[in-house]
């Protein structure tokens, strides 16, 4: 049989889970991209959505999307790394006006 002490401890252990707004994940967004690519970098992309733990980006060149698919594991790794949990789980890139 369990104490009652341990069931209210258990109860008390339990992290909330944080909530990140949009503004708060495009501004990491902007910031990871400032320190891979440079104030062009930061020019090209444009964060637009964030829902369903995606990110959704415009960028202004087809050359610039591609750059930033193939690196999208590395940037992914790093927004983690700055919110210190899996929140970002990918990126989706599309060039359309």
């Amino acid at each position: 049989m369990k104490k009652i002490s341990n069931y209210f401890q258990d109860k008390i252990s339990v992290q909330k889970k944080i909530i990140y707004d949009d503004k708060t994940i495009f501004f990491i967004f902007s910031k990871i991209i400032r320190e891979e690519y440079g104030r062009r970098g930061l020019c090209e992309f444009t964060p637009h959505l964030y829902r369903y733990n995606l990110i959704y980006i415009h960028a202004k060149r087809s050359s610039w999307a591609h750059e930033l698919f193939t690196n999208k594991d590395n940037i992914i790794k790093k927004i983690n790394k700055e919110l210190k949990s899996e929140e970002i789980r990918g990126l989706k890139i599309d060039t359309k006006p």
